[in-house]
C-alpha cells in the first residue's frame, strides 16, 4: 500500500517540485549573466578616450567622447565585429573583441582604442 501511494502521489509531486526548482534556478542564472546594459571604457591613440553604454534591449550604444560630445547610435550590419552608426554613416563606433574605433565622415578620429578591463 505504501509503495502504491509513493508511486501515485509522492513521486509525481517530487518530480514536479524538482522541475519548478530547476526552472527558477535556470531563469536566475540566465538573468544574472545576460545584462541589458553593458558599460565599456577604451583608451585610444593621442590620449583620447571613449566611454560607451551598450543597451542590448534597444540595440544601440551611447558613445561619450572625451572632448564632451555624445552620440546615440543604432546597431547596423557589419561583416566583422559590432558596428553602430547613424543613418548616413557620418558617425560610426566599431568594436571587435577588446578593440574599437570611432569614425566621423569616413575619417578615423579615435584610433587603436583598447578596452580597459576591470576598472
Amino acid at each position: 500500500m505504501k509503495n502504491e501511494i509513493y508511486l501515485k502521489v509522492l513521486l509525481p509531486t517530487l518530480i514536479l517540485i524538482n522541475i519548478i526548482i530547476i526552472t527558477i534556478l535556470g531563469y536566475y542564472v540566465m538573468s544574472t549573466k545576460t545584462s541589458l546594459i553593458i558599460k565599456g571604457h577604451y583608451l585610444c591613440d593621442d590620449n583620447k578616450e571613449i566611454r560607451v553604454i551598450f543597451d542590448n534591449k534597444s540595440n544601440e550604444v551611447t558613445v561619450y567622447l572625451n572632448d564632451g560630445r555624445v552620440y546615440l547610435l543604432p546597431h547596423v550590419l557589419s561583416a566583422s565585429g559590432a558596428k553602430y552608426a547613424d543613418k548616413s554613416d557620418n558617425s560610426v563606433f566599431w568594436t571587435k573583441g577588446n578593440t574599437a574605433l570611432f569614425m566621423e565622415k569616413a575619417v578615423v578620429t579615435y584610433a587603436n582604442c583598447n578596452e580597459i578591463i576591470n576598472q
